[in-house]
């Protein structure tokens, strides 16, 4: 076990000299906020799939009324405004 030890502390050692370790961890650092924001924009998301004039712009797109991307802006403007209010 002591071998081991001393294993993991050289190569730790070494993580630090190249700079390799504070890398490591602002990569995932910014995966851990990414992730988080990806989430917190899913669920404002969903809540603009509730509002009425939403689904109906989505229906529009299955009767092929609407183009998708147009819905996408439909949905993000949705959101950008519901945030701001």
């Amino acid at each position: 076990v002591p071998e081991l030890w001393d294993a993991l502390e050289d190569r730790r050692r070494e993580l630090v000299e190249r700079g390799e370790l504070e890398s490591r961890r602002e990569r995932n650092q910014t995966g851990e906020v990414e992730t988080l924001a990806v989430a917190r924009l899913r669920e404002l998301v969903r809540r603009a799939m509730a509002d009425d004039a939403v689904r109906e712009t989505v229906a529009a797109v299955t009767r092929r009324e609407v183009d998708p991307l147009s819905a996408v802006a439909h949905v993000v403007e949705s959101v950008t405004r519901r945030e701001q209010a």
